[in-house]
């Protein structure tokens, strides 16, 4: 509307001067106060039309105003865009995830010594990030006791309290994640108490470590 009214203002103006020059009677004043006028509208026409530095914002562009050819290639990012709007890129290539175990098939295992620590199994791995698993089946030949099941590499360990009431199966399990920078091993013992009357046994077990791509171990609760 400013840019139209100083157009039409600026053609008033023209059809004014027109006049006075075809008019007899001008007067020095007159000339230059009808320049002046002249000046002031076609400057006010080009500020109508040249827009001030950082005068369009949000409340100036209508809606669907914008285009993709109003918009520079490569210049919006990810998070410039609703959730499900982008495309999903091809799928990866698959991480690393090779399994190692090892296993022992024992029905009447030799019993192990009281009030000790014995290493029942020991499973080597490559260097590597591992999630790693065991498994081991305890009894006793006599009265209850409570062992003590441990899967353990270096300084990162699982421990488990097993209470085998007789001659049967009494399941201990234990899981453990670790970093090795070299070749390394996951270790399971078993700690017997020292009071039984009778022995305790560890029979049927196995080790199972898989290597993964990143393994990422924080405490947790206190």
């Amino acid at each position: 509307m400013m840019a139209q009214a100083a157009v039409a203002g600026c053609i008033v103006t023209n059809l004014v001067v027109q006049k006075l020059l075809m008019s007899k009677h001008i007067s020095p004043a007159l000339v230059i106060a009808v320049v002046a006028l002249f000046v002031a509208l076609g400057s006010a026409s080009y500020a109508a039309i040249k827009l001030p530095k950082n005068s369009v914002g949000r409340p100036q562009i209508q809606n669907n105003a914008i285009n993709s050819a109003k918009v520079a290639d490569k210049s919006l990012k990810a998070n410039d865009f609703k959730a499900g709007q982008l495309p999903k890129g091809a799928t990866g290539p698959r991480g690393p995830s090779t399994a190692y175990s090892t296993y022992r098939d024992l029905i009447s295992p030799p019993p192990l010594d009281k009030g000790t620590e014995t290493t029942v199994m020991v499973l080597q791995v490559p260097a590597g990030e591992y999630v790693a698993f065991s498994k081991l089946v305890l009894d006793t030949t006599g009265a209850s006791g409570t062992a003590t099941c441990t899967l353990a590499s270096d300084t990162d360990y699982d421990a488990t309290f097993v209470t085998a009431a007789g001659v049967g199966g009494y399941p201990c399990s234990n899981m453990v994640t670790h970093k090795f920078t070299d070749e390394g091993a996951f270790i399971l013992k078993v700690s017997t108490p020292a009071s039984p009357a009778g022995s305790m046994r560890a029979g049927n077990g196995k080790i199972i470590a898989v290597k993964v791509d990143d393994v990422q171990n924080v405490a947790c609760c206190g």
